[in-house]
């Protein structure tokens, strides 16, 4: 059985929001938001039920999240960038919240990234990822070099 399919419309205005409430995603109390806003490329078909993040920060090991369902965003779900380090950002979706069914352009669904990102430690930072089918978000991502 395929899971049902959702207009682009609803990934279209999908905001996941960080550092937001009790949520320290990508900084600590009282720091500047960073807010994380998907938007669905058109060789997107089916929007991804669930998401894993997969943070680079430059010079550091990459960070990874948890899968969550793109509707309930669990408060310990994220991690803690310094301000001024360069980073990227790896979002992959897919249609299962298993580990194993999230980890591989076979079973993933979308995949978008962004490089060259930098929080500052007063400044708002709204980043926005493009979300692609599969196989294309695969060959466009990660970005191994945060800085591009």
């Amino acid at each position: 059985m395929h899971p049902p399919r959702h207009p682009r419309s609803t990934l279209r205005s999908l905001v996941v929001a960080f550092g937001l409430g009790g949520a320290t995603i990508l900084g600590a109390c009282g720091e500047a938001p960073v807010s994380l806003l998907l938007v669905s490329a058109d060789d997107l078909t089916v929007a991804p039920e669930f998401l894993r993040l997969v943070f680079r920060p430059q010079g550091e090991d990459l960070v990874e999240t948890e899968i969550f369902s793109r509707i309930a965003l669990p408060d310990n779900a994220f991690v803690a960038v310094k301000p001024g380090l360069v980073f990227s950002v790896d979002v992959i979706g897919c249609t299962d919240n298993k580990r194993d069914a999230c980890a591989t352009e076979d079973t993933f669904n979308a995949r978008g990234c962004r490089g060259a990102l930098v929080r500052g430690k007063n400044d708002p930072l709204e980043i926005t990822v493009e979300l692609h089918g599969a196989l294309e978000g695969n060959a466009l991502c990660p970005v191994e070099d945060p800085a591009n």
